[in-house]
C-alpha cells in the first residue's frame, strides 16, 4: 500500500497476509519515526512534523489493512481502517491505537 508519502512498504506476508513490523524497516525511517512519536506522545520530545504524521498514518494504514485482520468484531476492523485516515494529531493517533488494542491488535 502506498499513500501520502509514498513510502514503499513490503508486501503482506503469506500465508495469512501479515504486515511487516516497523522494526524491520531497513531504511531506518520507521524505527526513527516510531521513537520520535513515543517521545512526542510522552512530552519528552518535539512534536511530530506534518511529514512525520503523514508517514506514521501511512504505516498504520498499511498495518490495519493487512488481510490477516478479519472483521469478526461487529465492524470494528472496518471502523479502524476508515478512521486511521482521519487521525491528524498525536492525540487522535493515540486514541486510534487504543482502539486497536481493545480488539487485540498492537500496531506499534
Amino acid at each position: 500500500m502506498q499513500t501520502e508519502t509514498m513510502h514503499a512498504f513490503p508486501p503482506y506476508r503469506p500465508p495469512l497476509g501479515l504486515p511487516a513490523n516497523w522494526r524491520d524497516d531497513v531504511s531506518g525511517a520507521l524505527p526513527a519515526l516510531v521513537m520520535a512519536y513515543h517521545r512526542a506522545a510522552l512530552g519528552e520530545g518535539p512534536p511530530l512534523t506534518a511529514a512525520q504524521l503523514a508517514l506514521l498514518r501511512e504505516y498504520l494504514a498499511y498495518f490495519i489493512h493487512a488481510p490477516c485482520w478479519r472483521d469478526c468484531n461487529g465492524g470494528e476492523i472496518a471502523r479502524l481502517r476508515r478512521d486511521i485516515g482521519r487521525a491528524q494529531t498525536i492525540a487522535a493517533i493515540d486514541d486510534w491505537i487504543a482502539a486497536c488494542l481493545d480488539v487485540g491488535i498492537d500496531p506499534l
